[in-house]
């Protein structure tokens, strides 16, 4: 019998998904680049063509992006898409 798999573990496994089809596995709402979305204790935004993504400080230090980067990932690049996903699944079991 086959064990069910998490959409988290899907997204890792399929590295040929594009990012905007990762967003949408991971029910991300993103309609445009620069958007922020509230991740709870953070906050994410996309860069540019939409494959770097940054996280916020957590909420209580923030004050604007250009000081409160806390880390950003080029989501082409393998180790860090599954950096991202491991963050986001940490985020969402929180």
């Amino acid at each position: 019998m086959k064990q069910e798999m998490s959409v988290f573990e899907l997204c890792r496994k399929n590295t040929k998904m594009s990012t905007r089809e990762l967003f949408a596995w991971l029910g991300l709402v993103i309609d445009r680049d620069y958007e922020r979305v509230d991740l709870g204790d953070r906050y994410l935004r996309v860069i540019g063509d939409g494959n770097v993504v940054e996280f916020s400080e957590p909420k209580g230090c923030f004050d604007r992006w250009a000081n409160s980067g806390e880390l950003t990932l080029d989501l082409t690049i393998k180790p860090q898409r599954r950096r991202f996903i491991n963050i986001i699944e940490a985020e969402t079991l929180h």
